[in-house]
């Protein structure tokens, strides 16, 4: 059972990216394994979906 969910809405995000980019990944180095993530992009056209996509 999931018991955090980490919605992220993205739209043209690039001027931005690197700040959403160390706050998502605070949350990922939480000592907390019981999450999803989910990212939802609005047709972006600035790149940046395309750089969320290459994180693992």
């Amino acid at each position: 059972m999931i018991k955090a969910t980490v919605v992220w809405l993205n739209y043209n995000s690039m001027g931005f990216i690197d700040v959403a980019l160390k706050s998502l990944g605070s949350f990922l180095n939480l000592d907390f394994k019981d999450y999803e993530v989910i990212v939802v992009d609005n047709n972006s056209s600035d790149g940046s979906f395309e750089r969320i996509k290459k994180i693992h």
